[in-house]
């Protein structure tokens, strides 16, 4: 196979660098987090700076062996780093 000159190095093995610089902290602090977790504290990551407040991966309290924080934890997260938070059902039509 040849390559282009627009991809000098493919390596199918190789994760590509994230776009999204919340994606890159969390996978920095390795905290081997499934993609659909990923995105869900990248977004928290994102509203909060936002809102000008810094949240700290150190004080995400997650069970041992636990890989998705759950609800009542993300609120918990953001209400300690002093951001307003809180559970909702919705469903999809309501988002649009």
């Amino acid at each position: 196979m040849h390559d282009s000159p627009h991809n000098p190095n493919p390596s199918p093995e190789s994760d590509p660098a994230p776009v999204n610089p919340d994606v890159a902290y969390l996978r920095d602090a390795k905290l081997d987090l499934a993609a659909p977790c990923e995105a869900r504290l990248a977004a928290i990551l994102n509203v909060a700076r936002y809102h000008g407040v810094e949240m700290n991966l150190e004080t995400l309290r997650l069970r041992r062996g636990e890989k998705v924080p759950n609800p009542p934890e993300l609120i918990a997260w953001a209400q300690e780093a002093g951001l307003w938070a809180r559970g909702v059902h919705v469903n999809f039509r309501q988002l649009l």
